[in-house]
């Protein structure tokens, strides 16, 4: 149950611990002047809201060096100070989704940060305080993952299921900025700023980079893989341990392991120990003062304290009896020591004044009256473990004799304001509700049972008892509830003689009023009583949605209130006390102090929303082009008929593994060639008659190949048998298909030739990728099988060369010749690899930092200029950046950077002198192209072009694209593009038929 049950016997009654041994205590002789109630302290009002400080929902619980603690819970802020007291702020944050918060440093003028963030949206807002007024700054529709604070701005960190680069804004106003001073990438793995100068970044290829000059410059910091902003600087992780980078740029390191060692929070104590400064000086972080009442004082008051005067109420616990502010839970005034330690106390009215009933585990009961000053008189002491009910009047009814040591079955103990008198009910001993009036009438109630009616007993002070039959309600649920239900301990006087109490089911519950006369009177039923916080006359029903209902008279009215959103039920199994009073309630997640008079306005501001932040655009736009046919064309490809015997001896081939466990030559003896099909217009090498010949189609990308080797059978093919390449060029209209020298096989004899053309007989087939260099006449072959990978270099009029040492590479990305130093690209776990060919090895020039799922880029690609004499990585994302490197020891510098705005529109044509990087990309957008003549009618689809970047800009150097239909017949040069208002030199375009009789065309397109 949700403690009603246990909450209604808390508030209304106390059920003491467990004695053996007490004495009715002598009067003092002096007793301390004790606390009178005023008239309006029947409950605390109006209502304020507190998260709780150990609520399971804290989303944000933060320690600061000055020994505060920042809170926000439900979104609502709050700081809980040394003395145990709590600040919150009254505008409430939407609480659906985890607030998180980042302190600014001084530089962007302190405060802080608050931010909820989901995968479609994030919302931001600025306090100068933790607790003060927010100001919207900034509302994107995108998740992130953290709000970096830089040098001038501040960076929103996408997040890294949609890595893209940060945004920036302006700190004050929240208007978006460029990214300042960070080094150009296509992706921030980690920003870290020490202060207003020294930071460092961690980007794809280049690593980690720091700077000592607010970004003026940026030093790549070798072996460094992690960087970490802390109080104490800029910890990085590198190959030899972590390490700390002082502004002389030295990277101090802490270990020598080369694993993680030691982790990061154990790295940042020693650290603390090892004398490195630290942005907060140790001294200045204070020690938590003692808190006399523990450390939530509001929650001790709630539970367990009663109403004192000026917004407070007087808590007796751990040995100390204090007055604690209900505005903010400070303790406004202690006496200590003046309880053993080891007692639980209660608040109760006691006579014209307050109380407390405080009993020890497994010991003395003893009821004291609350004094000025601090002091507590003992009133009343037992021996054993006592039921106490407050009766809400100031009148007390103890289970069992009054004497210290005799708990008398049957018998109660009433202390009323004109004294101690003892009352014993009989026949069903404790089915019983004993409660006392305000003129000292005790009236004995025994709820309904099977076979027998409820009855109330009113027992005069001369011991007069006069019994009622009550009469209970006959027809409908209420009545089945009210007959059938469990009648709580607790019923109290309601006013003129009335008692009012609460009945409840395994679900429902009602409030019940018992007139003089003996009617019973019910409000109205409510449900979920595992939900209800029930306490005399007062009880908060919580919803599961953020609301509740509260009512003050018995549950005769009910009255829709606030409170925080419900933590998925997950208080309904919490092990914390909870409960209500007259000063409030108490769940895992929320104090409630106070109760709601009327519907008045809510204390409780909801935070405006962010207005949405104006991004700016990345640029771009869509290339318009008026295309001119050349005259050009490549002849028609040539349309292989798959004949029957063809159709068999490809099936024979693929299915060749049948004889696989019969011995060699049984294989041999089955293997027939392949189809032996053409590349476009070329026809395959003329088969000799008896030979056997294997084709592969090679199908990567854009480019397009096919390979062929044939030999004798049962001969030595790596003497007889011979290995040929043909390629397309697909910015080439004559002789756009080239083929290699025809050369020696590679493989030793046909049933290795077999496998590596994906005759496999274990039934897996080979898998072949082709890359041009930029010549587009010649590249790098990989031919990967599950056994063995090979490489080759192919070039047009020569033969095939393999090239050993290929065994651990998957693909290649990117193939560069320098004069005839041949190099490329490949991917590595965790990085990026740029390899030489030297002689006919693979040689490793230098592996590059690059995680392909956070870089919010495409795989790296490596690429050459146009003389032919410098390498250079391309990365493309929204920009495509382009890195220099260096031949010599493999190191990158900053990179050239292609931004949507340069390539908004076709770039201008590229000159015949022209250097710079040359690589091919497709058109991000589809480009409009106008065919002009009589292939108007025809639509250019998915155009490549070949860019030639420069530290100036970028030009096109050729286009190739793929025609939606055949185009028509003849299809002459075009007219003058001067009338159609065409301007700068014509960009060459190939575009190529689909389909088995295609062609490729040539146009000139301008812009």
């Amino acid at each position: 149950m949700f403690a009603g049950l246990c909450a209604g016997v808390l508030g209304a009654c106390f059920a003491a611990g467990c004695s053996k041994s007490a004495t009715l205590p002598s009067a003092p002789s002096k007793s301390p002047e004790r606390v009178a109630r005023s008239p309006g302290d029947k409950f605390v009002a109006p209502a304020t809201l507190f998260a709780s400080t150990e609520a399971a929902s804290l989303s944000v619980s933060r320690l600061e060096p000055d020994g505060r603690r920042l809170m926000v819970s439900h979104g609502m802020r709050m700081i809980q100070h040394r003395d145990g007291s709590i600040e919150r702020a009254r505008e409430l944050l939407p609480s659906k989704e985890t607030v998180q918060i980042t302190a600014l440093p001084q530089r962007l003028g302190g405060g802080y940060l608050f931010y909820l963030t989901s995968s479609s949206a994030t919302m931001v807002w600025s306090a100068a305080e933790f607790t003060g007024k927010l100001k919207p700054l900034a509302n994107v529709d995108f998740g992130i993952d953290g709000i970096v604070p830089g040098f001038d701005r501040l960076y929103l960190m996408r997040s890294r299921s949609h890595p893209d680069l940060p945004v920036a804004i302006d700190h004050s106003s929240g208007a978006a900025l460029d990214l300042g001073p960070l080094p150009p990438s296509p992706a921030y793995e980690t920003l870290a700023f020490a202060d207003g100068w020294m930071g460092a970044v961690a980007v794809p290829l280049r690593g980690v980079l720091a700077t000592f000059d607010a970004g003026a410059s940026w030093h790549p910091v070798p072996e460094a893989s992690r960087v970490v902003s802390t109080e104490h600087g800029l910890v990085m992780r590198t190959t030899a341990g972590w390490g700390l980078l002082t502004a002389d740029g030295v990277l101090r390191r802490w270990e020598s392991s080369g694993d993680d060692g030691h982790k990061l929070d154990d790295l940042l104590a020693m650290l603390g120990e090892s004398g490195v400064p630290t942005a907060v000086p140790q001294e200045s972080v204070q020690r938590t003062p003692r808190r006399p009442l523990g450390r939530d004082p509001l929650r001790q008051a709630v539970l367990h304290g009663v109403t004192g005067p000026k917004g407070s109420a007087y808590v007796a616990h751990l040995g100390a009896l204090a007055r604690v502010s209900l505005e903010d839970g400070k303790v406004l005034e202690v006496a200590e020591n003046i309880l053993p330690a080891n007692v639980n106390c209660h608040g109760i009215r006691l006579g014209a004044g307050f109380g407390f009933v405080c009993s020890e585990e497994r010991g003395p009961t003893t009821i004291y009256a609350l004094g000025k000053a601090l002091s507590l008189e003992k009133v009343l002491a037992f021996a054993q473990p006592r039921y106490v009910a407050d009766n809400e009047n100031g009148d007390l009814v103890v289970r069992g004799r009054c004497e210290a040591n005799d708990t008398g079955g049957g018998y109660y103990c009433l202390l009323t304001k004109s004294g101690l008198r003892e009352l014993r009910v009989r026949g069903d001993v404790g089915a019983e509700r004993v409660s006392l009036l305000a003129d000292g009438t005790a009236v004995v109630l025994v709820p309904p049972r099977k076979g027998a009616a409820a009855t109330l007993t009113r027992v005069s002070l001369d011991g007069q008892a006069t019994p009622l039959k009550l009469k209970l309600p006959t027809t409908g649920p209420v009545a089945n509830l009210i007959r059938d239900g469990i009648w709580l301990n607790g019923f109290v006087e309601s006013g003129r003689g009335e008692l009012s109490g609460w009945v409840a089911g395994t679900g429902p519950f009602v409030g019940i009023r018992i007139r003089r006369d003996g009617k019973v009177e019910h409000g109205e039923v409510q449900n979920d009583v595992e939900r209800a916080l029930i306490s005399g006359r007062f009880a908060l029903l919580v919803a599961q949605y953020g609301q509740a209902l509260e009512t003050v008279d018995g549950g005769f009215t009910w009255t829709e209130v606030p409170t925080l959103e419900a933590a998925e039920r997950r208080s309904a199994t919490t092990l914390r006390e909870q409960g209500c009073s007259p000063i409030g309630c108490a769940t895992a997640e929320w104090l409630r102090i106070g109760w709601t008079k009327s519907r008045g306005p809510s204390r409780d501001e909801a935070v405006e929303p962010p207005e949405r932040t104006e991004l700016p655009s990345p640029g771009g736009g869509r290339w318009t082009m008026h295309c001119y046919p050349t005259g050009q064309a490549s002849p028609r490809a040539i349309v292989a008929v798959a004949t029957h015997e063809e159709r068999e001896r490809a099936r024979r081939a693929l299915q060749s593994s049948a004889g696989a466990f019969t011995g060699a030559g049984s294989v041999t003896a089955t293997l027939e060639s392949t189809a032996w099909q053409p590349l476009f217009e070329v026809p395959a090498p003329r088969l000799p008659p008896g030979y056997l010949g294997f084709d592969m189609a090679v199908d990567y990308g854009s480019e397009r190949a096919q390979g062929y080797v044939w030999g004798q059978r049962g001969a030595d093919w790596s003497r007889t048998g011979v290995f040929a390449l043909r390629v397309l060029d697909r910015f080439s209209v004559a002789n756009g298909v080239w083929s290699s020298e025809i050369a020696r096989s590679p493989w030793p004899d046909e049933l290795s030739a077999a496998a590596a053309f994906g005759q496999s007989m274990g039934g897996s087939s080979a898998a072949w990728q082709y890359e041009s260099e930029a010549s587009g006449r010649e590249g790098l072959l990989l031919v990967r099988q599950p056994a063995q990978t090979d490489l080759f270099i192919v070039s047009e009029g020569r033969a095939v060369t393999p090239i050993r040492g290929a065994g651990s590479l998957v693909r290649t990305s990117g193939v560069a010749k320098l004069g005839s130093s041949w190099h490329f690209g490949a991917p590595t776990v965790g990085g990026f690899a740029v390899y030489k060919i030297v002689g006919d090895q693979i040689s490793l020039v230098n592996t590059y930092p690059f995680d392909e799922e956070r870089s919010g880029s495409r795989a790296p690609r490596l690429v050459r200029n146009t003389d032919a004499d410098a390498l250079a990585i391309v990365l493309d994302a929204t920009s495509h950046y382009i890195y220099p490197v260096n031949v010599g020891d493999g190191s990158l510098d900053s990179p050239l950077r292609i931004s949507p705005v340069d390539v908004s529109k076709l770039p201008p044509r590229c000159a015949a002198d022209e250097n710079g990087f040359v690589f091919t990309d497709t058109v991000a957008v589809a480009p409009f192209v106008e065919l002009m003549g009589k292939a108007a009618a025809v639509n250019a689809t998915r155009i490549d072009a070949r860019f030639v970047a420069t530290s100036t800009g970028v030009c096109v150097d050729a286009l190739a694209g793929l025609a939606s239909a055949v185009l028509p017949e003849p299809l002459d040069r075009g007219g003058a593009p001067a009338q159609a208002g065409a301007t700068g030199a014509p960009v060459p375009m190939v575009l190529s038929e689909q389909g088995a009789a295609s062609r490729r065309w040539g146009f000139d397109c301008y812009r």
